[in-house]
């Protein structure tokens, strides 16, 4: 086997984020998640490390304290919405439309730039 990865993943309280979560650990590397809730089938692996963040709200991206020091492999930023509304723009919700945006842009890039030091190492 090659030597194990450290890989940082969004979104990994289901959906995308939670299968390559699972498909990393399976394969011997150690997995940063970060995402609202807890997946209790990840939480049993030892090579796995949760950090909750709400990805709707852009405060709690970008106070996340990482060690720049601490090399990382790869960032898959897999956290995104669809929105609650439909997407007619006359029905439109402008609070769910910044949320959508903030979820899907603002929040993996400032996911991006936290981790950057990191990937650089």
């Amino acid at each position: 086997m090659n030597t194990p990865k450290i890989v940082a993943v969004t979104g990994v309280s289901s959906g995308i984020g939670a299968a390559l979560c699972k498909w990393f650990l399976a394969k011997g590397h150690k997995v940063e998640g970060y995402g609202r809730t807890r997946n209790p089938e990840l939480d049993e692996h030892e090579n796995f490390e949760f950090s909750e963040v709400d990805f709707s709200s852009i405060d709690t991206v970008t106070p996340i304290r990482l060690d720049a020091t601490k090399p990382l492999d790869m960032l898959l930023l897999s956290a995104g919405s669809f929105g609650r509304a439909s997407f007619s723009l006359e029905q439109m919700d402008y609070n769910d439309f910044v949320e959508t945006f903030v979820v899907n842009v603002a929040a993996p890039l400032a996911m991006f730039q936290r981790h950057l030091p990191r990937l650089r190492a």
